[in-house]
């Protein structure tokens, strides 16, 4: 890869010089300083009771099967090499452990941190790239991580309806 007529060769090299690029690019963390106020919402925009009780109910199985087979199929497996349709496929196989799985998240027992990394690789938008700016960023996650994620999003088409 190239940065400023050098040339610069080895995997640390170009990870440390991948790194700094998009550091300087994104910039430093920056905290929005956005507060609300207690009072912001009106009450027709607030969860009811009723949508509270269902929002706070344990996964159920059917809720956690409709999450694995409305995911897209063919993406990208993730670290863990698992691709969705393995869920999918071998749900039979897996659904008791899926299961156990949303009722320790429930429960706060699990540490889903352990499932939320990914890892960063850069895929070249041309032929022969060979500057960093030729190459497009796309993070890897754990289809399980992504299974958590749209899980909760289930549920809450399912405590709000449809068009929530």
């Amino acid at each position: 890869m190239k940065h400023k007529d050098q040339t610069i060769e080895g995997d640390g090299a170009l990870v440390d010089h991948a790194t700094q690029f998009y550091k300087e690019l994104f910039g430093p963390y920056a905290p929005s300083g956005l507060h609300m106020e207690p009072g912001c919402w009106d009450p027709y925009e607030m969860v009811t009771l009723q949508e509270n009780v269902e929002l706070e109910k344990a996964f159920s199985e059917s809720e956690i099967k409709e999450t694995v087979f409305s995911m897209e199929k063919n993406t990208a497996p993730g670290p863990n090499h698992f691709p969705v349709e393995f869920y999918q496929h071998c749900w039979d196989i897996v659904k008791e452990d899926m299961v156990a799985l949303f009722s320790n998240f429930h429960n706060l027992k699990l540490d889903i941190g352990r499932f939320n990394y990914g890892i960063i690789t850069l895929l070249p938008k041309v032929k022969e790239a060979n500057n960093i700016k030729q190459y497009r960023p796309i993070c890897l996650l754990n289809v399980i991580y992504k299974i958590f994620h749209k899980g909760s999003d289930v549920k809450t088409r399912q405590s709000y309806g449809k068009d929530y």
